[in-house]
Protein backbone atom coordinates (compact mmCIF):
# COMPACT_ATOMS: atom_id res chain seq x y z
CA UNK A 1 0.00 0.00 0.00
CA UNK A 2 1.10 3.56 -0.70
CA UNK A 3 1.69 5.52 2.49
CA UNK A 4 1.27 9.21 3.18
CA UNK A 5 4.49 11.26 2.84
CA UNK A 6 3.89 12.20 6.49
CA UNK A 7 4.91 8.66 7.46
CA UNK A 8 8.68 8.42 7.63
CA UNK A 9 9.95 4.84 7.50
CA UNK A 10 13.68 4.46 8.12
CA UNK A 11 13.81 0.68 7.92
CA UNK A 12 11.40 -2.05 6.80
CA UNK A 13 11.68 -4.95 9.25
CA UNK A 14 10.60 -8.44 8.26
CA UNK A 15 8.06 -9.29 10.98
CA UNK A 16 6.08 -12.44 11.72
CA UNK A 17 2.69 -12.52 13.47
CA UNK A 18 3.05 -8.87 14.43
CA UNK A 19 0.97 -7.16 17.13
CA UNK A 20 0.81 -3.41 17.73
CA UNK A 21 1.20 -2.21 21.34
CA UNK A 22 0.30 1.48 21.63
CA UNK A 23 1.06 3.79 24.54
CA UNK A 24 -0.33 7.29 25.13
CA UNK A 25 -0.35 9.74 28.06
CA UNK A 26 -2.94 8.94 30.73
CA UNK A 27 -3.54 8.30 34.45
CA UNK A 28 -0.54 6.86 36.26
CA UNK A 29 1.53 7.00 33.08
CA UNK A 30 0.45 3.40 32.49
CA UNK A 31 0.15 3.45 28.69
CA UNK A 32 3.46 5.17 28.02
CA UNK A 33 5.07 3.15 30.81
CA UNK A 34 4.09 -0.14 29.16
CA UNK A 35 5.36 0.98 25.74
CA UNK A 36 8.61 2.35 27.18
CA UNK A 37 9.32 -0.82 29.15
CA UNK A 38 8.68 -3.01 26.10
CA UNK A 39 11.20 -0.92 24.18
CA UNK A 40 13.80 -2.14 26.67
CA UNK A 41 13.47 -5.61 25.23
CA UNK A 42 15.85 -4.36 22.54
CA UNK A 43 13.32 -2.74 20.24
CA UNK A 44 14.62 -0.65 17.36
CA UNK A 45 13.02 2.55 16.08
CA UNK A 46 12.02 2.31 12.43
CA UNK A 47 9.27 4.85 11.78
CA UNK A 48 7.57 8.07 12.89
CA UNK A 49 4.77 10.38 11.80
CA UNK A 50 5.69 13.89 10.72
CA UNK A 51 3.26 15.56 13.05
CA UNK A 52 3.49 19.33 12.54
CA UNK A 53 -0.18 19.60 11.55
CA UNK A 54 -1.33 17.79 14.71
CA UNK A 55 0.44 20.00 17.26
CA UNK A 56 -0.43 23.55 18.32
CA UNK A 57 2.82 24.37 20.10
CA UNK A 58 6.15 23.09 18.75
CA UNK A 59 9.20 22.91 21.01
CA UNK A 60 12.58 24.34 20.11
CA UNK A 61 15.49 21.92 20.43
CA UNK A 62 18.57 23.67 21.79
CA UNK A 63 22.01 22.05 21.75
CA UNK A 64 25.07 23.80 23.10
CA UNK A 65 23.22 27.10 23.30
CA UNK A 66 22.12 26.90 19.66
CA UNK A 67 18.49 26.49 18.59
CA UNK A 68 18.83 23.74 16.00
CA UNK A 69 15.28 22.69 15.15
CA UNK A 70 11.60 22.74 16.04
CA UNK A 71 10.11 19.55 17.44
CA UNK A 72 6.42 18.91 17.06
CA UNK A 73 4.39 15.96 18.35
CA UNK A 74 6.80 13.38 19.74
CA UNK A 75 6.00 9.89 18.41
CA UNK A 76 7.82 6.78 17.28
CA UNK A 77 7.35 3.23 16.06
CA UNK A 78 9.78 0.54 17.19
CA UNK A 79 9.88 -3.13 16.36
CA UNK A 80 10.95 -6.11 18.42
CA UNK A 81 11.61 -9.54 16.96
CA UNK A 82 10.99 -12.22 19.53
CA UNK A 83 12.53 -15.67 19.77
CA UNK A 84 9.03 -17.10 19.73
CA UNK A 85 6.07 -16.91 17.40
CA UNK A 86 5.03 -13.26 17.78
CA UNK A 87 6.80 -10.00 16.95
CA UNK A 88 5.84 -6.56 18.27
CA UNK A 89 5.43 -3.07 16.88
CA UNK A 90 5.51 -0.56 19.74
CA UNK A 91 3.90 2.83 19.09
CA UNK A 92 4.50 5.68 21.56
CA UNK A 93 3.03 9.12 21.12
CA UNK A 94 2.11 12.33 22.88
CA UNK A 95 -1.50 13.51 22.58
CA UNK A 96 -2.15 15.35 19.31
CA UNK A 97 -3.87 18.70 19.74
CA UNK A 98 -5.74 18.59 16.44
CA UNK A 99 -7.16 15.99 14.05
CA UNK A 100 -6.76 12.99 16.35
CA UNK A 101 -8.68 10.68 14.02
CA UNK A 102 -6.45 11.55 11.07
CA UNK A 103 -3.32 11.06 13.18
CA UNK A 104 -4.48 7.67 14.42
CA UNK A 105 -5.35 6.54 10.91
CA UNK A 106 -1.79 7.28 9.83
CA UNK A 107 -0.66 4.99 12.66
CA UNK A 108 -3.06 2.32 11.43
CA UNK A 109 -1.65 2.70 7.91
CA UNK A 110 1.67 1.59 9.39
CA UNK A 111 -0.08 -1.28 11.17
CA UNK A 112 -1.68 -2.47 7.95
CA UNK A 113 1.56 -2.23 5.99
CA UNK A 114 3.22 -4.60 8.44
CA UNK A 115 0.17 -6.90 8.62
CA UNK A 116 -0.61 -6.35 12.29
CA UNK A 117 -2.97 -9.05 13.59
CA UNK A 118 -4.31 -7.15 16.59
CA UNK A 119 -3.93 -3.77 18.28
CA UNK A 120 -3.49 -3.47 22.06
CA UNK A 121 -3.62 -0.25 24.04
CA UNK A 122 -3.35 0.31 27.78
CA UNK A 123 -4.06 3.05 30.26
CA UNK A 124 -4.84 3.73 33.89
CA UNK A 125 -8.41 3.74 35.14
CA UNK A 126 -8.90 6.09 38.10
CA UNK A 127 -10.77 4.36 40.89
CA UNK A 128 -11.34 4.75 44.67
CA UNK A 129 -8.89 2.03 45.69
CA UNK A 130 -5.76 1.90 47.84
CA UNK A 131 -2.26 1.84 46.37
CA UNK A 132 -1.48 -1.32 48.38
CA UNK A 133 -4.11 -3.30 46.46
CA UNK A 134 -3.11 -5.42 43.48
CA UNK A 135 -4.80 -3.66 40.57
CA UNK A 136 -7.64 -5.27 38.71
CA UNK A 137 -7.53 -5.04 34.93
CA UNK A 138 -10.57 -3.96 32.95
CA UNK A 139 -10.92 -4.55 29.23
CA UNK A 140 -12.93 -3.51 26.21
CA UNK A 141 -12.75 -5.07 22.73
CA UNK A 142 -13.78 -3.74 19.34
CA UNK A 143 -15.40 -7.01 18.20
CA UNK A 144 -17.94 -9.23 19.99
CA UNK A 145 -15.95 -12.41 19.24
CA UNK A 146 -13.03 -11.06 21.30
CA UNK A 147 -15.09 -11.06 24.51
CA UNK A 148 -14.69 -14.81 24.94
CA UNK A 149 -10.94 -14.51 24.32
CA UNK A 150 -10.67 -11.90 27.08
CA UNK A 151 -12.67 -14.08 29.48
CA UNK A 152 -9.82 -16.60 29.38
CA UNK A 153 -7.68 -14.08 31.26
CA UNK A 154 -10.24 -13.34 33.96
CA UNK A 155 -10.54 -9.65 33.00
CA UNK A 156 -13.34 -7.34 34.08
CA UNK A 157 -15.46 -5.74 31.36
CA UNK A 158 -15.80 -1.97 31.17
CA UNK A 159 -19.31 -1.10 32.32
CA UNK A 160 -21.92 -0.64 29.62
CA UNK A 161 -22.66 3.01 28.98
CA UNK A 162 -19.16 4.31 29.71
CA UNK A 163 -17.97 6.36 26.76
CA UNK A 164 -14.21 6.16 26.20
CA UNK A 165 -13.03 9.36 24.54
CA UNK A 166 -9.24 9.24 24.77
CA UNK A 167 -6.69 8.27 22.14
CA UNK A 168 -6.91 4.60 23.12
CA UNK A 169 -10.58 4.54 22.15
CA UNK A 170 -9.90 6.38 18.88
CA UNK A 171 -7.22 3.83 17.94
CA UNK A 172 -9.20 0.71 18.80
CA UNK A 173 -12.42 2.12 17.33
CA UNK A 174 -10.69 3.13 14.11
CA UNK A 175 -9.03 -0.29 13.89
CA UNK A 176 -12.48 -1.85 13.84
CA UNK A 177 -13.34 0.22 10.75
CA UNK A 178 -10.43 -1.53 9.03
CA UNK A 179 -11.41 -4.97 10.33
CA UNK A 180 -8.37 -5.07 12.64
CA UNK A 181 -8.97 -6.58 16.07
CA UNK A 182 -8.42 -4.21 18.98
CA UNK A 183 -8.30 -4.45 22.77
CA UNK A 184 -8.14 -1.69 25.40
CA UNK A 185 -6.64 -2.74 28.75
CA UNK A 186 -7.08 -0.56 31.84
CA UNK A 187 -5.26 -1.03 35.13
CA UNK A 188 -6.68 0.50 38.30
CA UNK A 189 -4.99 3.70 39.47
CA UNK A 190 -5.84 5.08 42.95
CA UNK A 191 -7.55 8.44 42.63
CA UNK A 192 -5.31 10.17 45.18
CA UNK A 193 -2.09 9.32 43.28
CA UNK A 194 -3.38 9.49 39.68
CA UNK A 195 -0.82 12.16 38.58
CA UNK A 196 2.12 10.05 39.82
CA UNK A 197 3.83 7.28 37.83
CA UNK A 198 2.18 3.99 38.70
CA UNK A 199 4.64 1.15 38.04
CA UNK A 200 2.31 -1.36 39.72
CA UNK A 201 -0.26 -0.66 37.00
CA UNK A 202 2.43 -0.94 34.32
CA UNK A 203 3.53 -4.31 35.71
CA UNK A 204 -0.03 -5.67 35.80
CA UNK A 205 -0.49 -4.89 32.09
CA UNK A 206 2.93 -6.27 31.11
CA UNK A 207 2.28 -9.55 32.97
CA UNK A 208 -1.00 -9.87 31.11
CA UNK A 209 0.54 -9.09 27.71
CA UNK A 210 3.29 -11.64 28.32
CA UNK A 211 0.58 -14.30 28.69
CA UNK A 212 -1.50 -13.05 25.79
CA UNK A 213 1.43 -12.82 23.37
CA UNK A 214 3.64 -15.63 24.74
CA UNK A 215 6.65 -13.36 25.30
CA UNK A 216 9.08 -13.25 28.21
CA UNK A 217 9.47 -9.89 29.99
CA UNK A 218 11.97 -9.36 32.81
CA UNK A 219 10.12 -7.23 35.39
CA UNK A 220 12.83 -7.03 38.08
CA UNK A 221 13.56 -3.36 37.39
CA UNK A 222 9.86 -2.54 37.76
CA UNK A 223 9.75 -4.25 41.14
CA UNK A 224 12.38 -1.83 42.46
CA UNK A 225 10.42 1.14 41.12
CA UNK A 226 7.19 -0.19 42.68
CA UNK A 227 8.83 -0.37 46.11
CA UNK A 228 10.06 3.21 45.77
CA UNK A 229 6.71 4.59 44.59
CA UNK A 230 4.75 2.69 47.26
CA UNK A 231 6.67 4.63 49.87
CA UNK A 232 5.74 7.94 48.22
CA UNK A 233 2.11 6.92 47.83
CA UNK A 234 1.89 5.84 51.46
CA UNK A 235 2.91 9.35 52.53
CA UNK A 236 0.10 10.83 50.43
CA UNK A 237 -2.38 8.30 51.78
CA UNK A 238 -1.49 9.05 55.39
CA UNK A 239 -2.21 12.73 54.80
CA UNK A 240 -5.76 12.01 53.64
CA UNK A 241 -8.70 12.71 56.01
CA UNK A 242 -9.73 9.63 58.01
CA UNK A 243 -13.24 9.64 56.50
CA UNK A 244 -11.73 9.52 53.03
CA UNK A 245 -9.47 6.62 53.95
CA UNK A 246 -12.50 4.60 55.09
CA UNK A 247 -14.20 5.05 51.71
CA UNK A 248 -11.21 3.46 49.96
CA UNK A 249 -11.07 0.46 52.32
CA UNK A 250 -14.83 -0.11 52.15
CA UNK A 251 -14.78 0.26 48.39
CA UNK A 252 -12.14 -2.46 48.03
CA UNK A 253 -13.93 -4.87 50.36
CA UNK A 254 -17.42 -4.31 48.95
CA UNK A 255 -16.27 -4.45 45.36
CA UNK A 256 -14.32 -7.65 45.96
CA UNK A 257 -17.54 -9.25 47.18
CA UNK A 258 -19.44 -7.88 44.18
CA UNK A 259 -16.89 -9.30 41.73
CA UNK A 260 -17.04 -12.66 43.51
CA UNK A 261 -20.84 -12.67 43.29
CA UNK A 262 -20.76 -11.76 39.59
CA UNK A 263 -18.21 -14.50 38.85
CA UNK A 264 -20.29 -17.16 40.59
CA UNK A 265 -23.40 -15.97 38.74
CA UNK A 266 -21.50 -16.36 35.47
CA UNK A 267 -20.38 -19.86 36.48
CA UNK A 268 -23.98 -20.83 37.25
CA UNK A 269 -24.99 -19.68 33.76
CA UNK A 270 -22.18 -21.75 32.24
CA UNK A 271 -23.33 -24.82 34.19
CA UNK A 272 -26.89 -24.31 32.91
CA UNK A 273 -25.64 -24.04 29.31
CA UNK A 274 -23.46 -27.16 29.68
CA UNK A 275 -26.31 -29.16 31.23
CA UNK A 276 -28.57 -28.27 28.32
CA UNK A 277 -25.86 -28.85 25.73
CA UNK A 278 -23.07 -31.06 27.21
CA UNK A 279 -20.81 -30.60 24.20
CA UNK A 280 -17.03 -30.57 24.48
CA UNK A 281 -17.06 -26.85 23.73
CA UNK A 282 -19.48 -25.98 26.55
CA UNK A 283 -17.70 -28.17 29.13
CA UNK A 284 -14.28 -26.83 28.12
CA UNK A 285 -15.53 -23.26 28.44
CA UNK A 286 -16.92 -24.00 31.91
CA UNK A 287 -13.71 -25.71 33.03
CA UNK A 288 -11.58 -22.80 31.81
CA UNK A 289 -13.68 -20.34 33.80
CA UNK A 290 -13.51 -22.48 36.95
CA UNK A 291 -9.73 -22.68 36.78
CA UNK A 292 -9.13 -19.01 35.86
CA UNK A 293 -11.37 -17.79 38.69
CA UNK A 294 -9.74 -20.07 41.26
CA UNK A 295 -13.12 -21.59 42.11
CA UNK A 296 -12.57 -25.09 40.69
CA UNK A 297 -12.25 -26.76 44.14
CA UNK A 298 -15.66 -25.39 45.13
CA UNK A 299 -17.37 -26.80 42.02
CA UNK A 300 -15.14 -29.83 41.42
CA UNK A 301 -17.71 -32.53 42.30
CA UNK A 302 -20.45 -30.89 40.28
CA UNK A 303 -18.12 -30.45 37.29
CA UNK A 304 -17.05 -34.12 37.21
CA UNK A 305 -20.65 -35.27 37.61
CA UNK A 306 -21.45 -33.26 34.49
CA UNK A 307 -18.64 -35.01 32.58
CA UNK A 308 -19.85 -38.45 33.73
CA UNK A 309 -23.37 -37.56 32.67
CA UNK A 310 -22.05 -36.67 29.19
CA UNK A 311 -20.44 -40.11 28.90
Amino acid sequence: MELSPMIKIYKEPDLKNSYLIAGFPGPGGVGLGVASYLNRLGAEKFCEIEAYKFSSMPRSVIKGGVMEELEFLDNEFSYWKSKGENDLIIFKSEQPTFKKHEFINLALDVAEKFRVKRVYTSSGLIRPVRHTKEPWIFAAANKPELKEYLENFNLLPIKTGIGLTDLNAVLVGSARERNIEGVCLFSEVPVYVAPLPNPKGVKSILKLLSKMLSIDIDLVELDRFIKQMDQEMEKLYENLPEDTKKTFVESVESEAKLISDLTEAEIENLFMEAEKDPSEFRISKLGTKLYSSGLFPKYEDRFFKLIQKKR
